[in-house]
């Protein structure tokens, strides 16, 4: 995780006094991770709700995850399932996911034993199968890996009436968010990923990459490639439009003869790029592309299935 600095972190704690949503997430962040002051995950749970409540998603969505614990706040099912709703609401494919988990496994209550009868009668009442369902079947549509494992668990469990109430909770769902597609994003992970968000103004991009990479920095799934979303395309690639970064990427081109060059172009010229010079002759012999890798390693072309070269 990169450390702020101390003239950073003031200058952060000024914006986060002054409203500014931004930074009060930041300021929350460093305050729960122990970045540039401290580590307190009370103050950290204040700046997030500050920002939660000025429709942040991604502090919404850790607040929930704090609810959900009792780390910084008071563990409590009303605020975990809130804070989840009003980020799962947004388009939020991890909150839309966690409240799918919360229904699926129902709420544990922190240091109560699974044979006590009230924690297990709590767990029991807040269990929702149909909730459940129709969370990870959103999440999953909105790109997030492992909620259909999870949807097909909780499938064997449930009634042919209860499937059918959910899908037409989805049905509904779908029907009340569906968002401009200008709105609607794709993100490309460092981990091979990706994940579709809502952010209502393109010139908010900057911003939403910075506190996202912010929470994951050193975890392999920060944002490398924000495009706009084909929405009937579950992951997003270098074809559908790339709206950040704005500078033009380098990409690394790997031959034949093991030999690695750089290449300067827009992601959406690749392809045409490797079609056209796939083989060609260098000094009387042929060589042939094999891969071009970006600079995280990740191969996009022939194929953007994850691999990584290095």
């Amino acid at each position: 995780m990169q450390k702020l600095s101390a003239s950073t972190f003031r200058q952060l704690q000024d914006e986060a006094e002054r409203g500014s949503m931004q930074a009060q997430y930041a300021l929350g962040s460093a305050f729960f991770n122990g970045n540039g002051v401290k580590r307190n995950p009370e103050e950290g749970a204040k700046w997030l709700k500050k920002a939660a409540e000025q429709g942040h998603i991604a502090a919404q969505c850790d607040l929930g995850v704090m609810c959900q614990k009792g780390i910084g706040v008071e563990q409590d099912f009303t605020e975990t399932v809130k804070w989840f709703h009003l980020a799962a609401e947004q388009g939020d494919a991890l909150a839309q996911h966690n409240l799918g988990s919360v229904y699926a496994k129902g709420f544990k209550v922190k240091g109560m034993g699974f044979f006590n009868p009230t924690a297990f009668a709590f767990l029991k009442a807040t269990q929702d199968f149909v909730e459940a369902y129709k969370w990870f079947s959103i999440a999953a549509a909105n790109g997030h890996g492992s909620s259909l494992k999870d949807r097909m668990i909780i499938k064997m469990r449930m009634s042919a009436a209860q499937i059918s109430r959910a899908e037409d909770l989805i049905k509904e769902f779908q029907k009340a968010a569906v968002a401009p597609p200008d709105e609607t994003y794709d993100l490309i992970l460092g981990n091979g990923g990706s994940r579709r968000v809502h952010i209502q103004e393109r010139d908010d991009i900057e911003d939403f990459v910075r506190d996202y990479n912010a929470r994951f920095i050193g975890g392999g799934v920060v944002v490398r490639v924000v495009s706009k979303s084909l929405q009937k395309q579950r992951l997003a690639t270098y074809r559908d439009g790339i709206v950040w970064p704005s500078k033009t990427p380098t990409f690394y081109v790997h031959f034949s003869d093991e030999e690695v060059s750089e290449l300067n172009l827009e992601p959406t010229e690749v392809e045409s790029w490797a079609t056209k010079w796939r083989t060609f002759e260098i000094h009387g012999r042929q060589v042939t592309i094999t891969a071009i890798c970006d600079s995280y390693g990740y191969i996009i072309w022939p194929e953007r299935d994850g691999s990584r070269i290095f």
